[in-house]
């Protein structure tokens, strides 16, 4: 875990006013589970009996507060966001209209790396869905990002929100070793107005 302090000047001189303010124990970076491998080895280690039943629960109640404290918290390192045009014209009579959207996906974790799935869901009916691969996959190093084009197919125009997706995320632990799996089911909005650039005629 990474975490920051900072002391903030500020100054109003219309007031004639100064002071500073200390801030502490900032995260920087998701949290990583620091002691994951500690509690491993104690529960390996305390595998064997012991005749003191008050020596296991001291023991458990010890472990317990190890797991839960905010230097083992997990943290889910990636964030996605959606972009792409808010306003579009087409032409309807050539046929359907083709937009496409980006979707960036951002590995915030300062030390390990990331794999996603990125899976695309298209009602089964709809004046909007998505075209092309609908099942998407990535390996983000630290402290980067990647970038997944896709195209959504609009029928008419309209004002419509992009369909459904769900992004599998899995974390590496141990150097690669070992990997961590989080799912984000839910993801950013993303809008899109589009009109018929088709002139309307006067008869």
């Amino acid at each position: 875990m990474h975490d920051v302090d900072l002391i903030l000047l500020w100054e109003i001189p219309s007031e004639h006013r100064f002071g500073l303010c200390a801030i502490t124990d900032l995260i920087v970076g998701p949290r990583h589970g620091a002691l994951q491998n500690l509690l491993a080895e104690a529960r390996h280690d305390g595998g064997g009996r012991t005749m003191y039943a008050e020596t296991n629960r001291e023991r458990g109640t010890l472990l317990e507060s190890i797991r839960t404290c905010d230097w083992n918290v997990d943290d889910d390192p990636i964030a996605v966001h959606v972009e792409g045009p808010r306003r579009v014209t087409h032409d309807f009579g050539n046929g359907p209209c083709a937009i496409p959207i980006e979707f960036l996906v951002h590995n915030y974790s300062l030390d390990l790396a990331s794999r996603f799935t990125l899976r695309l869901q298209s009602p089964s009916t709809g004046r909007i869905r998505y075209i092309g691969n609908m099942t998407r996959h990535g390996l983000i190093p630290p402290s980067s990002r990647d970038i997944v084009c896709a195209k959504v197919l609009v029928l008419g125009p309209g004002l419509y929100e992009i369909p459904g997706w769900k992004l599998e995320v899995e974390v590496g632990k141990d150097r690669g070793k070992r990997w961590e799996r989080f799912d984000q089911a839910v993801g950013a909005r993303w809008v899109v107005e589009v009109s018929s650039s088709l002139e309307p005629q006067l008869i």
